[in-house]
Order: C-alpha cells, then sequence, then structure tokens
C-alpha cells in the first residue's frame, strides 16, 4: 500500500507518466472532476494510480493509445455543476484572470471532447457529478472487478508431484493487480 501511495502522489495531476504502463489504474478528466481525491483513495486500497487533466489544446501522452496493462477511466460532470465549482475555487484563489476557466460554454466543450476522445479510445466513462470520491472509487472497482476480475486471476500450473494433473492456484493480492491479470488474457 505505501508503494503505490508514493507511485500515486509522483503522477498526481499528470506531473510524471513516463512510466505510463507501471500503474493500475489511469484517471482522465477535466478540471475538478475529482481525479486527486479519488486517486489517493484508490492508492490506500493498493492500487497504482496516475491522473490526467484534460486541458484544452494539450495532448495526452502517446503511450495512453498503447496502454494495454492499466485501467483507463474517464470522468466527466456536468457543466453547470463545473462551473460553480471553479468559480468558488477562482474566488477563493482571488484570481479574476480565468474567465475561460469558469465560463460555461467552454466547460461544455472541454466536457464534449473528453467524451469523444474516450469513446474514441473505448474507455470507461464515470459521471462524478454528484458522486462522493468513495463512490467514484466503488464505480471504479466494479469496472476493476469486470473487466480483470477473478476469472483472470487463476493459473493453471503443472506441479511436478502431480505432473499428469493441471491444478489451478490462485494469485495473491499483489498478483492480481492489472497488469499481471491483463497479461493473462
Amino acid at each position: 500500500r505505501i508503494e503505490a501511495i508514493q507511485f500515486t502522489m509522483a503522477h498526481d495531476d499528470g506531473k510524471k507518466v513516463d512510466d505510463i504502463d507501471s500503474a493500475d489504474v489511469i484517471l482522465l478528466g477535466v478540471s475538478r472532476t475529482s481525479k486527486t481525491p479519488t486517486s489517493i483513495y484508490l492508492a490506500n486500497r493498493g492500487f497504482k494510480t496516475i491522473n490526467i487533466p484534460l486541458v484544452l489544446d494539450q495532448k495526452i501522452p502517446k503511450d495512453l493509445k498503447t496502454n494495454r496493462t492499466s485501467c483507463i477511466i474517464g470522468l466527466i460532470a456536468d457543466p453547470e455543476r463545473l462551473s460553480d465549482i471553479r468559480r468558488n475555487r477562482v474566488a477563493i484563489m482571488k484570481d479574476q484572470d480565468l474567465k475561460e476557466y469558469t465560463d460555461l460554454e467552454s466547460i461544455k466543450k472541454e466536457v464534449e471532447d473528453s467524451k469523444k476522445l474516450f469513446k474514441k479510445n473505448n474507455w470507461p466513462v464515470i459521471d462524478v457529478t454528484r458522486r462522493s470520491v468513495e463512490e467514484t472509487a466503488a464505480s471504479i472497482l466494479k469496472i476493476i472487478d469486470d473487466t480483470w476480475g477473478i476469472d483472470c486471476c487463476f493459473l493453471t500450473t503443472i506441479h511436478s508431484t502431480t505432473a499428469s494433473n493441471n491444478t489451478v492456484d490462485r494469485l495473491n493480492i499483489g498478483e492480481k493487480r492489472l497488469g499481471f491479470c491483463n497479461q493473462l488474457n
């Protein structure tokens, strides 16, 4: 768990993406879609998580599109709700130079563009509009289980003492991680 927390903190807000294939979970979303708190929650559950903000005119890491070892999930929210949250944040920061950041039409475009990106890459999407971090994380864990669940986490092995019989070994929680399970499929 400590390793997952350290990994997640080092990869918060797209700070580090050169080892993207090492992540169990990658969260993408526009600003104020609870990426960081959800990442930290998942890290406390033992999942190495990267969160990457989707910013207008900024490219996503190219390795993201070819990544087959991480569970990549898009987070969206209602544009009106995002506008309210962003206005409150700007008021607290006392920065009035962020008109586009709080502009409803700009936010609608951001959310639409993110939905198109998620659909194009066939990444699951979670609407976090009125969800707590725990509810969002529970949905992510369900996606993980549905995608890489128990079925992929059994190995058929041949033991030397029973060379003629295949036996099934269950992977431990560390081995069950997405990357290893995905490689079995």
